[in-house]
């Protein structure tokens, strides 16, 4: 079933106003109680999993040090939808898992990979030093 949700806002200010069966019962009401504040109405899938979760799985966060171990803490069972813009730059710390024990050996398998392909990788830059052209 779908509905479609009325707001009002933007950002810290955002608030929903309501849910309705159709576009037009929720513009019968953005016309009669915000006809200036209302953004427009969306509709959603009424009790719907995000696609990409997985049945049975919940979405953590796992940071870990330089050495890869975990220290106390470090792994949080988190918010898919709140932490987009945070998983970014730290996508190797965020994954589904079963458990918090699964995820951190996700985490630790991503670190591993990540170690041999920087292992592999030229050590050559290419660029010049002061050494390279024979200046101390």
């Amino acid at each position: 079933m779908k509905v479609w949700i009325l707001t009002t806002g933007d950002y810290s200010d955002y608030t929903i106003q309501g849910a309705y069966s159709s576009l037009e019962a929720a513009n019968a009401v953005r016309r009669a109680v915000f006809p200036q504040f209302a953004n427009e109405p969306f509709e959603i899938e009424l009790d719907a999993m995000p696609p990409e979760c997985p049945p049975g799985k919940q979405f953590y966060r796992v940071e870990m040090d330089r050495d890869g171990n975990v220290p106390p803490g470090a792994v949080r069972q988190v918010d898919y939808l709140n932490t987009e813009f945070m998983r970014r730059p730290f996508e190797d710390e965020f994954m589904w898992a079963e458990s918090p024990e699964q995820a951190v050996k996700i985490r630790a398998d991503r670190r591993r990979v990540k170690l041999a392909k920087a292992d592999e990788a030229p050590t050559d830059s290419g660029l010049q030093t002061p050494d390279s052209h024979g200046q101390s």
